[in-house]
């Protein structure tokens, strides 16, 4: 698969495939139920010492850029897309302002297919990646300084020198409204596949909270990307 991004890549950006750049934005809404089912627990067990509660994970943004086939009718696109979701909490250690920041990161390599016209567009694509979580907890004066620890997967299973278990599987469906070279594109992006969360709960409670089963979540998302078309057009 792996390989298979990198040769769609290549026929896009050495121009076989007729091929305009793409660069642009893109945030929204994801629901994140079990997730935030860990994160409203660890505020129930630490209110009384909390300063902040950690937020839900809710709301992201990131960039996005690739590559698509000019013109009015059928197309075909290749973009990567990164979000993130970063929620933090604060407390006192020692009379030492503390903070403990989780980030929630989804990356994908959206291959898609669809239609235009007269400035519309629709179409879906298949969506191959990685869905990770970190976090870091460290004095707030310098928490800016520390490395993040991945929380999830930790699986050592590999396939074709890449960790199985880490791989993400998603589907978007999308309208979009083009002026000139700018878009505006609506879009829904189904969890495909969901990850175990191990490592999660030891990093929020120092152990297990539910016998060593990980707690799984995909990453289904809906939101708007406001992107630049650069080229003939």
């Amino acid at each position: 698969m792996k390989r298979l991004l990198i040769s769609l890549l290549a026929l896009f950006s050495t121009g076989a495939l007729n091929a305009q750049f793409i660069v642009g934005w893109s945030g929204g809404w994801a629901p994140s139920r079990e997730l935030n089912r860990e994160i409203y627990v660890y505020n129930l067990l630490n209110g009384p010492n909390l300063k902040k509660e950690m937020g839900e994970v809710h709301w992201y943004q990131g960039v996005v850029a690739g590559f698509t086939t000019p013109g009015e009718g059928k197309f075909v696109e290749l973009l990567y897309n990164r979000k993130r979701c970063l929620v933090t909490s604060e407390f006192d250690s020692a009379g030492v302002p503390m903070q403990r920041q989780l980030k929630v990161l989804c990356n994908t390599w959206n291959l898609g297919i669809g239609f235009r016209s007269d400035g519309w567009t629709v179409g879906l694509s298949w969506d191959f990646g990685r869905f990770k979580g970190k976090g870091r907890r460290g004095p707030e004066s310098g928490i800016g300084d520390l490395p993040f620890d991945r929380l999830w997967v930790l699986d050592k299973t590999r396939l074709l020198g890449i960790a199985a278990a880490r791989l993400f599987c998603q589907e978007t469906i999308f309208v979009q409204r083009d002026f000139g070279p700018v878009g505006v594109r609506a879009f829904v992006q189904i969890a495909g596949t969901y990850n175990d969360m191990d490592g999660l709960d030891a990093w929020l409670f120092g152990g297990d909270l539910n016998y060593a089963v990980a707690q799984r979540q995909g990453f289904a998302n809906f939101g708007v990307a406001v992107t630049v078309k650069v080229g003939k057009q």
